[in-house]
């Protein structure tokens, strides 16, 4: 329906750009969630992340910290990055009730459409205050692949911040490879070409 609109409104660029902006992001959303559903790789990676969690062997304290520290970091934009879009996409749901509410509708034109959430072609009058109401419900659950986006994009930022703590823990014991004596040298940098090869794998 999305599609239509845009095609009802071609040749208008205002109206063109307002209704690409949302067909985009909504085709954008299911394209990558299809990829997240169907990549195998992904998965793999996924799997391999929990496995990592689970198993994860600190050698001290400061190994920890470093690793903690990339974790919070995506912890804070998963939830702030999925709160705010859930606060926009409530906002801009309810945006033509408030409108609505706004304006004294027994004012305006009778023959005027309300306006819906998003931007779609409707295939029959929407004037009715009936087929509006239901109309508006309808659309209720596009709020949904707006969560979906970001939780997709969320995905993807958890596990470059695992990635990155991984790496950050491989750089801290580099550098610190002197502190072993020299029988336990060859062991150690045994260890950390296995961490180097598992991360870049």
């Amino acid at each position: 329906m999305a599609f239509t609109e845009f095609y009802n409104v071609f040749g208008n660029l205002e109206l063109m750009v307002m209704s690409l902006v949302e067909t985009i992001v909504h085709a954008m959303t299911f394209s990558i969630v299809w990829l997240i559903h169907s990549n195998n790789l992904l998965k793999i990676v996924i799997d391999e992340m929990k496995k990592d969690i689970a198993e994860h062997k600190f050698e001290n304290s400061e190994e920890e910290i470093i690793y903690y520290n990339y974790n919070r970091i995506s912890k804070i934009f998963t939830y702030g990055s999925n709160v705010g879009m859930l606060v926009t996409t409530l906002l801009l749901y309810f945006r033509p009730l408030m409108y609505l509410a706004i304006t004294n509708q027994e004012l305006r034109n009778s023959t005027e459409s309300f306006t819906l959430p998003y931007r779609i072609h409707t295939f029959f009058d929407i004037t009715n205050l009936r087929t509006y109401t239901l109309m508006y419900l309808y659309l209720f659950p596009m709020i949904y692949i707006a969560i979906c986006h970001m939780a997709a994009i969320c995905l993807v930022i958890v596990l470059v911040f695992h990635i990155c703590g991984e790496l950050a823990i491989l750089s801290y014991r580099i550098r610190h490879v002197e502190e072993n004596s020299q029988i336990m040298l060859v062991h150690r940098f045994r260890n950390i070409v296995r961490m180097h090869l598992k991360i870049i794998r």
